[in-house]
């Protein structure tokens, strides 16, 4: 089963360009654009890797090859595994890179800062005060100053995000935007670009309510308060840029929206998920190692070793 299937809640919007997450959802996860030609090609996962979309199932690297690219892949679009909000980039100058082995040898978009780079949808309206939770694997994508840990927001307003991540002048982190609130957190500072398990949650309600971020299972910040906002924007993902026009910026090769609040077990159940597929550590989702008493306790009962 998917990751979407797994809990109880309701996932709205699921993207992976490494895996399925909904068990129902079998077809391409994503389009990847060549510079060279300008060819486009939707690719599905077959065995753990991306193939094209037909009879040939070509890898990307025979995929690119046969075009006669030059170039690594870009991303078109990204597909919604459980809905149908599709996050597209026309302009190729402007789509994120393909990296087929982002977080521990699985793919993902890679938005670089070298140039401005994102993925959009359509208009998107969250219901204002229905709450949201967003869960998803982000890295940072610039090793020198560690800027913009990925993201998922609004290029205009705060009406829906994930979270940006800086690095301030004093070395602090610094988190961005979540749906219909946006707040600080100046702790605690990290000094690598390795990829974490992050979710954030707005709790359903009108006016001021708490709202909360988990970094790695870890309770990160409880001190934002949501602003309501009910402005139908389009949602912008994997942005970067150098001009300092774009204030977020990151990669991802997988995460989930809900306009809902899910619970402490279903947030546990993702982000246990996303940490064990992407070998990233999320606390409290260790495998406990069984007890040998309770086993031979078992074997007893069924007349084993007596």
């Amino acid at each position: 089963m998917g990751l979407v299937d797994d809990v109880t809640g309701t996932i709205t919007h699921g993207y992976s360009v490494a895996r399925y997450i909904r068990t129902a959802f079998t077809g391409a996860v994503c389009r990847l654009h060549e510079t060279t030609g300008g060819t486009e090609q939707d690719f599905k996962i077959v065995a753990g890797a991306l193939v094209t979309d037909d009879v040939n199932e070509d890898s990307v690297a025979t995929w690119l090859t046969d075009a006669g690219a030059s170039a690594p892949a870009v991303i078109a679009d990204i597909y919604d595994q459980v809905g149908s909000l599709t996050l597209s980039q026309a302009t190729e100058a402007n789509m994120p890179q393909l990296d087929e082995a982002y977080v521990n040898s699985k793919p993902g978009a890679d938005a670089t800062d070298t140039t401005t780079t994102w993925l959009e949808t359509a208009n998107y309206d969250p219901e204002t005060g229905s709450g949201n939770t967003i869960i998803g694997v982000f890295k940072n994508i610039e090793t020198t100053n560690l800027s913009n840990m990925g993201v998922v927001t609004n290029n205009a307003t705060t009406l829906l995000g994930l979270f940006s991540s800086h690095l301030s002048g004093t070395g602090n982190k610094t988190y961005r935007y979540l749906h219909e609130f946006g707040f600080d957190a100046s702790t605690p500072t990290f000094t690598d670009d390795n990829a974490r398990v992050i979710s954030g949650v707005t709790p359903t309600g009108g006016g001021s309510v708490s709202c909360f971020i988990r970094e790695d299972g870890t309770l990160e910040d409880t001190s934002g308060a949501s602003v309501a906002d009910g402005r139908n924007r389009p949602l912008v993902v994997f942005a970067a840029s150098t001009g300092g026009g774009t204030p977020f910026g990151g990669g991802s090769p997988e995460f989930i929206i809900t306009e809902n609040e899910l619970s402490a077990s279903d947030i546990s159940i993702v982000e246990c998920d996303m940490g064990d597929f992407y070998a990233v550590t999320v606390a409290g989702c260790s495998v406990p190692t069984p007890d040998p008493f309770i086993g031979t306790q078992f074997l007893q009962t069924l007349g084993v070793g007596t």
